[in-house]
C-alpha cells in the first residue's frame, strides 16, 4: 500500500502536471524520486514539506480528497524525528475541548488521563486557551503540573518536559494541538521550535482545508 508520502507526492505531480515537472520543482534525482513515488523510501523532511506546499497553493476545488488523518499522523512522526522525542501526541480541538486523534509512547493511564482536555491545567490546555506553544522544561516544578493530578499522570508515563504548539487555523482559530513529549528536563532548541512552526503550519493547512 502506498505511504502518506508516497500519495502526497502523486497529488503534486497530478498538480503539477507531471512526474518530470515534480522533479525539477523539488530539485531530486529521478531515480530517489521512483524511490519515494514507489513506498521504498520516505523523502527527506525537506522535500516532504515542499510537496505540501505544493498541493496547498492549489484551490481545494482542484485536489483529490487529502487524507487528513494520515497527515496529522505525519506530522507527529515528524516533529518527534525532528526534536528527538520519543513520546508525542495530536489532539483536535472540538466543542467540548481537546481530544487525541494520534499518540505515540503512551499506555492507557495517561490516554485516558488526556483523552479530553477542556481546561488549561495542562500544557496542551494553556496552548489551547492562549493560542500559543506552551513549553514546561520540567514537569515537576512548572507550576501548570506541580502537585497536581496531572502531573502524577505525567510522572508515571515518565514524561519530565512537555511542548505544545497549537495547529492555527488562518484566521487565528485553533485548529488542534501538536505535543512533544521528553523523558528528561527539555528546553527545546531554535532550530527544534524552528522544526515544530514549518510542521504545524502545514498540519493547521491539512486540517483546514476540511479534507477527512
Amino acid at each position: 500500500m502506498p505511504t502518506v508520502y508516497a500519495r502526497a507526492l502523486e497529488r503534486a505531480a497530478l498538480v503539477l502536471g507531471s512526474k518530470e515537472r515534480l522533479r525539477a520543482r523539488l530539485g531530486v534525482k529521478a531515480h530517489e524520486l521512483e524511490q519515494w513515488l514507489s513506498g521504498g523510501r520516505e523523502p527527506p523532511t525537506e522535500v516532504f514539506l515542499a510537496t505540501v506546499d505544493i498541493l496547498s497553493s492549489t484551490p481545494v476545488v482542484a485536489r483529490a480528497r487529502p487524507l487528513r488523518f494520515d497527515m496529522v499522523e505525519s506530522a507527529l512522526d515528524r516533529a518527534l524525528s525532528a526534536t528527538g522525542a520519543r513520546m508525542g501526541n495530536v489532539q483536535l480541538a472540538r466543542s467540548d475541548g481537546l481530544h487525541i486523534v494520534a499518540q505515540r509512547g503512551f499506555a492507557p493511564p495517561f490516554l485516558e488521563f488526556f483523552a479530553r482536555v477542556s481546561h488549561d491545567g495542562s500544557a496542551c490546555g494553556a496552548a489551547l486557551k492562549q493560542c500559543k506553544r506552551i513549553v514546561v522544561a520540567d514537569v515537576a516544578t512548572d507550576p501548570i503540573f506541580a502537585g497536581t493530578v496531572a502531573g502524577s499522570i505525567l510522572k508515571e508515563a515518565h514524561v519530565r518536559a512537555v511542548q505544545s504548539t497549537p495547529l492555527l487555523a488562518s484566521s487565528g482559530w485553533v485548529l488542534g494541538v501538536l505535543s512533544t513529549h521528553y523523558e528528561e528536563r527539555h528546553t527545546p532548541s531554535g532550530d527544534e521550535l524552528d522544526a515544530l512552526d514549518e510542521i504545524a503550519r502545514r498540519a493547521a493547512y491539512w486540517l483546514e482545508s476540511g479534507a477527512a
